[in-house]
């Protein structure tokens, strides 16, 4: 417990730097269920490995053989891939390791104005982490997670260390979780250039609950609390003549109400039975900075699936970010079995 709170300590002396933010592929969901419940999800119930990038408190409820990994096609090519494994329990606790990649492609080299060298390169971001958790109380746990930063983009590389903190607290009797998570504090160990960038540090609050007499459980996620104001001042919302948007001067009450909820997303759950749930979610921060004038469509929705068979537990994501375009998700996970002894 006592390293808990020096981790705490360490994780908020971190954080009040203000610069040009780099690594903003952490704030990625690693998993659908994640994905479609509005993208963040630090209360999940029933996580699996990779749940655990999220808060990695839940940690101490993940099964011990269970391996998962998920896999997202972006935007303009680029792919998304995410691993997580479980270790040995060790000191009370359990041990999990995983390795996120944003594979951006290749590229066409070419100088400043535009002449084509024949030459092709490559940009990825790479984040390992480690993660351990242990439990206080049987509802109550409380993990951490240090995690190696690695950005190569053409012949330049920029490297971070971060760490995340969280607790989580379960009652399965009365169907309820939360959670509390302090993600992605840390500094950088080599910079692209002289300038100094900062990490996407956040803190989120989550709770999740189960309605008694219904298969339906809502999640909801409060996140962002280190930026308490999150609206800026959009093109769209001037007169703009592109589009012919006419400038509309919001009321108090709607101005309130977008202040608020840009930091809250959330989603429910049908969870139908112990093998086929159906989720769906929505992100009001994305839909108000995304969406085009009288064109939003979906954005800022998202949707899934998932299934079990036998040992296996299959999930599909669809996430709305722009009328034009969705984000698709795919993940497995499953138990290994044990060998047989003689």
């Amino acid at each position: 417990m006592k390293l808990f709170y020096i981790v705490i300590v360490f994780l908020l002396s971190c954080s009040f730097a203000q610069a040009q933010r780099l690594y903003s592929y952490l704030n990625l969901p690693l998993t659908p269920k994640q994905n479609a419940l509005g993208g963040f999800l630090p209360a999940v119930n029933n996580p699996d490995r990779l749940s655990v990038a999220e808060n990695p408190a839940l940690l101490s409820f993940v099964d011990e053989k269970l391996l998962s990994l998920s896999i997202a096609d972006y935007f303009a090519g680029i792919t998304y891939f995410n691993f997580a494994t479980g270790l040995r329990n060790i000191a009370g606790g359990k041990l999990s390791c995983t390795v996120q990649l944003l594979n951006y492609g290749k590229f066409a080299e070419a100088d400043e104005f535009g002449n084509l060298s024949g030459n092709n390169f490559y940009a990825a971001d790479l984040c390992l982490g480690t993660s351990y958790a242990r439990l206080l109380t049987p509802k109550l746990s409380v993990g951490t997670t240090a995690k190696f930063l690695v950005s190569q983009y053409e012949r330049y590389t920029a490297l971070a260390l971060v760490a995340d903190a969280g607790m989580y607290y379960t009652d399965t009797a009365k169907f309820f979780t939360a959670a509390l998570v302090i993600k992605n504090a840390g500094f950088q160990l080599l910079k692209f250039a002289s300038t100094s960038e900062t990490l996407p540090f956040d803190i989120r609050l989550g709770v999740s609950k189960k309605l008694k007499h219904a298969p339906f459980r809502l999640h909801m996620a409060v996140s962002h609390l280190t930026n308490t104001n999150l609206l800026y001042e959009s093109v769209f919302d001037q007169n703009n003549s592109l589009l012919n948007a006419e400038k509309v001067e919001k009321s108090k009450v709607a101005k309130a109400f977008d202040f608020t909820f840009r930091h809250f997303s959330g989603g429910v759950e049908f969870e139908a039975s112990k093998n086929f749930s159906l989720f769906a979610g929505y992100n009001h921060k994305r839909r108000k900075e995304l969406a085009m004038p009288g064109i939003s469509g979906l954005t800022g929705f998202s949707f899934g699936t998932g299934i079990r068979i036998k040992r296996f537990n299959f999930s599909y994501a669809l996430s709305k970010y722009h009328t034009a375009s969705a984000m698709h998700q795919f993940s497995i996970s499953g138990k290994i079995k044990k060998r047989s002894t003689i």
